[in-house]
């Protein structure tokens, strides 16, 4: 009798700077030799995730986030031509505060390899450990959602006559780096990336969260993901709403319903999924001083939902793949309790 190991996901949801908690995960993952087949991250997590699988470890990832804490101001390239014409009254007004280049930049920089979804999908062929690659952003002509995947990925994918995958655009004519930045891109806070003439926005704008883009186009059975959002909790701790809190907060808004949307047992029949729930709602979005407090609470996460399923570091690499997800399909949260 052949046993077929279970393949499986890791998810990365949006959230600024909360998405350091993503690396926490992936260093106490790696720890236990416990390697996704496929990785999707949008906004914040395809930062993670697309460093991830283009060859960074956890630990690695945590040194690249530290680093832009004291260099903080270089990530922010100002849109002043925009601004002027949008000060000056113009008809041709900035489409955001930031071009968004010195981000994508600085991403180039950390990839320690592959540069383009092509190099990482010819990586990705021929390696035993292959490492799927999904970033989720939105066209801003139509509101279709675009996977930017590695070619190895997406080769493995039937299209309609349209050149869609269940819904979804697939490209991987760009650089990595690109990706992210059009998955990163705020709307009125950066401006909208071009990529294959279209232009694009952050992911979140349609799926904050990408579980649903890592089930059905992935090619994994079952799905580990961590969503940053929070529960609905009522912020209200007698600061003055500055911009940045209130965009954070009408994301956060965004995000939450999106995710009861996506976590309804009826979607997903068959399927095996667990979302870890850091419950780290009220760090600012772009507050780079919590990085570290992010990263361990990560850590804590996923080391006690670890041992939620009784998994050890003793244990061999198969037992331990078979213990990390549910046996029965359903979708369940860790903690339990939203």
């Amino acid at each position: 009798m052949v046993i077929v190991e279970q393949t499986w996901g890791l998810a990365l949801s949006g959230g600024g700077i909360r998405a350091a908690v993503h690396i926490g995960v992936l260093q106490v993952l790696e720890d236990h030799g416990l390697m996704p087949d496929c990785i999707a991250g949008t906004s914040g997590g395809a930062i993670v995730a697309g460093l991830y699988a283009a060859g960074l470890t956890g630990y690695q990832l945590e040194e690249v986030f530290l680093e832009q804490i004291p260099a903080k101001r270089r990530l922010l390239d100002w849109n002043w031509p925009g601004l002027w014409r949008r000060l000056l009254g113009s008809k041709h007004k900035g489409a955001g505060f930031l071009r968004g280049v010195a981000l994508e930049q600085r991403l180039e920089k950390y990839l320690p390899g592959p540069k383009t979804l092509a190099q990482l999908g010819a990586l990705q062929a021929n390696s035993r450990q292959r490492r799927g690659l999904i970033i989720h952003a939105v066209d801003l002509h139509d509101g279709r959602e675009t996977l930017f995947c590695d070619t190895h990925t997406a080769a493995g994918l039937r299209r309609c006559s349209q050149g869609l995958h269940r819904h979804y655009r697939i490209s991987s004519n760009c650089t990595i780096a690109r990706a992210i930045r059009a998955s990163c891109s705020i709307p009125g806070i950066f401006l909208p990336p071009t990529i294959g003439g279209q232009r694009y926005v952050d992911g979140g704008v349609r799926q904050g969260y990408p579980l649903e883009a890592l089930l059905e186009v992935g090619g994994v059975t079952a799905a580990l993901g961590v969503q940053l959002g929070y529960s609905g909790q009522r912020r209200d701790n007698g600061k003055t709403w500055g911009m940045a809190d209130v965009l954070g907060q009408s994301l956060d808004i965004m995000m939450l319903h999106q995710y009861r949307l996506t976590k309804r047992q009826e979607r997903w029949p068959g399927r095996k999924g667990v979302t870890l729930l850091p419950h780290i709602y009220d760090v600012g979005l772009f507050d780079l001083a919590q990085i570290p407090a992010l990263v361990a609470a990560g850590r804590d996460l996923i080391a006690r939902y670890l041992q939620s399923r009784g998994i050890t570091a003793h244990q061999s690499i198969p037992t331990k793949h078979r213990l990390l997800l549910p046996s029965v399909p359903g979708m369940v949260e860790f903690p339990s309790g939203w």
